[in-house]
């Protein structure tokens, strides 16, 4: 578990490198377990660039995207094994926010839950 000065030191610089990307807090403790790996900050800095490339998820209330990298696959966790459990979604709130959830799939229900708390 990282501590709550972490997870706040992690908050600060992120808004910093991506003003407009505002992750959750379970997103933010995943990224400091994973430690960053150069494929999530890539992601990150195109969906606050309006340059990634994504998929629009059917039957939610709002227009939630998924992050599709640039071969149309799912995000690495670990650049040693290749693991591409990693699950990028998000929502834009207006020009100036966007909200996005980063979560290690696990299963249909992580994929649900993560959708659902985007969908208001």
């Amino acid at each position: 578990e990282i501590s709550a000065g972490a997870r706040r030191a992690t908050e600060k610089l992120l808004r910093s490198l991506f003003p407009r990307v505002r992750l959750n807090s379970k997103s933010i403790k995943l990224l400091n377990k994973i430690a960053f790996q150069g494929e999530i900050l890539t992601a990150l800095a195109e969906i606050d660039a309006d340059k990634a490339e994504h998929e629009r998820i059917n039957g939610t209330n709002a227009t939630i995207y998924e992050y599709r990298g640039p071969r149309r696959g799912h995000l690495s966790l670990d650049a040693n094994t290749g693991d591409k459990q990693g699950r990028l979604y998000f929502k834009i709130v207006s020009e100036n926010e966007i909200h996005a959830i980063f979560f290690k799939k696990q299963g249909r229900r992580d994929e649900e839950l993560a959708i659902s708390s985007l969908d208001t």
